[in-house]
């Protein structure tokens, strides 16, 4: 006997379903009528197949393909298409025909331009997004200090980058800077929250 639990979410509908039937006959059954019970409810049409875990949406807005994996594939009524993924370790990447972003946890985002954090941050969260003309990453990290501390490491840790003297401001519980190199921007702030110290940091091409 198996079991399937699906949420779909995408095309603004959110749809739970549960596959419980034994056998291949009364597993279709049970399909056709979570098919039909989707589509009564203003769904528009749906395949749903077991043996793949596959569910395919279609509305006039457009179309909608989740797989067992929960990699989903979402196409708009001018054909525009979206397309979500997720990979082993945790990564997820959405991509459009005009760029893509990826966002993943505890490590820098693949590509990362700028120098290695220095010691005393520890890495929450990395993203990326790029387009035809900009490429940019963004890392959140906390660290186990002061403000103050904080901003004197990751100034320290710039070396070969141009400080940019206009963007730099600080006090006991915020800090901004900036550096820049030729080719790419980069901007961090830290700030503590009720005694946690967090940074996120900004690379764009410029």
């Amino acid at each position: 006997m198996r079991r399937r639990t699906w949420i779909l979410t995408g095309l603004t509908l959110v749809v739970p379903l549960s596959l419980a039937a034994c056998g291949e006959a009364s597993e279709r059954l049970a399909e056709e009528a979570a098919e039909q019970a989707i589509e009564d409810a203003g769904g528009g049409n749906v395949e749903i197949d077991s043996d793949s875990g596959e569910v395919r949406i279609e509305t006039e807005d457009g179309s909608m393909t989740v797989d067992e994996n929960g990699n989903m594939v979402i196409t708009d009524a001018d054909g525009n298409v979206v397309t979500q993924s997720e990979t082993e370790d945790g990564v997820t990447q959405v991509s459009t025909e005009d760029g893509m972003f990826t966002t993943g946890s505890g490590e820098l985002p693949d590509g990362w331009p700028a120098p290695e954090l220095p010691g005393g941050f520890t890495v929450l969260q990395g993203s990326t997004m790029s387009d035809a003309s900009t490429s940019g990453w963004t890392v959140v990290a906390e660290f186990d200090g002061d403000v103050t501390s904080a901003c004197d490491a990751l100034a320290a840790s710039m070396s070969g980058w141009t400080a940019i003297p206009d963007t730099a401001m600080s006090s006991d519980t915020f800090c901004l800077l900036g550096f820049e190199n030729g080719q790419y921007t980069w901007q961090a702030s830290v700030a503590d929250d009720s005694g946690t110290v967090s940074a996120v940091i900004n690379v764009i091409t410029t």
